[in-house]
């Protein structure tokens, strides 16, 4: 299916997630990575919609996503949660990848976070750390707006010098700060995967000055920064590649587990009191 069939077909899939909510007004998308599906914990009466209902969305499952979106609110604000997302190493078009994007557009939904599991490139940050993404490089060529044309757009081209929205990363690092801890801020790489880095490829990710690497999130926040929503975005480092010439322990999707799953606590406090203030 060509790109533009994909993104007119997802306008199908948002219209059928609307007859399902009991509010037409969404303040905040959030899409969950590897391992944080029990952020949905602290939303107020949830409803859930699995992923197999809605219309024109993929068929795919990878092991600690949830498959489910989860509409709720957090104090006064309304969140749609995208429990789990779609990868490029599952064999789907790139333009289906961004599907969280597209449908928070044709959705009307002001502001975007992904969160995501990163491989910290950067020695100096610890497994388990919060780790706002300030900016990104995405060697891989692949774009998801290619060969898409919206009738409000009079070009493809865009500006991405404030991509990762610089009064959102200030906002949230208000809060952490409140809560106790301070947040690090690094430039993400999006790699299509499925196979971990090499000990080469982080060499030449740290010479290109990349703090993290992933298999998702880039396709998402480029599309939804071109659409007009404000994006923040931010991973939880599930390992730390070693120095050239250090051995280290190879890496694990269980070990990305793991490492999600104990620091998603805190990402539920902070994420609540952070929409809880704005």
């Amino acid at each position: 299916m060509h790109a533009q069939d994909i993104v007119t077909s997802f306008a199908e899939s948002a219209k059928y997630i609307q007859s399902r909510l009991l509010s037409p007004t969404i303040d905040l998308a959030i899409v969950l990575g590897s391992g944080l599906s029990d952020f949905t914990q602290i939303l107020e009466n949830p409803t859930f919609i699995s992923y197999q209902d809605i219309p024109n969305f993929p068929k795919t499952q990878v092991e600690g996503h949830g498959h489910q979106l989860v509409y709720g609110s957090i104090g006064d604000k309304k969140i749609l949660l995208f429990s789990g997302r779609f990868h490029y190493y599952q064999g789907l078009p790139i333009t289906t990848v961004a599907i969280p994007a597209w449908i928070s557009y044709y959705m009307n939904i002001p502001r975007y976070v992904a969160t995501n599991a990163a491989g910290g490139v950067n020695v100096n940050y610890q497994v388990g750390d919060l780790t706002l993404i300030k900016d990104h490089i995405n060697p891989t060529g692949l774009n998801p707006l290619r060969g898409v044309q919206l009738d409000n757009w009079q070009n493809p081209f865009f500006d991405t010098s404030n991509l990762y929205n610089e009064r959102l990363r200030e906002s949230i690092l208000k809060v952490a700060i409140a809560q106790g801890f301070s947040m690090k801020q690094g430039t993400s790489c999006f790699l299509p995967g499925p196979n971990f880095e090499t000990p080469a490829e982080i060499e030449m990710l740290r010479t290109l000055g990349a703090d993290l690497v992933g298999m998702s999130t880039v396709p998402e926040t480029l599309t939804a920064h071109k659409l007009g929503m404000k994006v923040l975005a931010m991973s939880v480092v599930t390992n730390v590649y070693p120095k050239k010439n250090e051995s280290g322990q190879q890496v694990s999707h269980q070990e990305v587990l793991e490492a999600t799953t104990l620091a998603s606590k805190k990402l539920h406090t902070l994420m609540k009191d952070w929409i809880t203030l704005w």
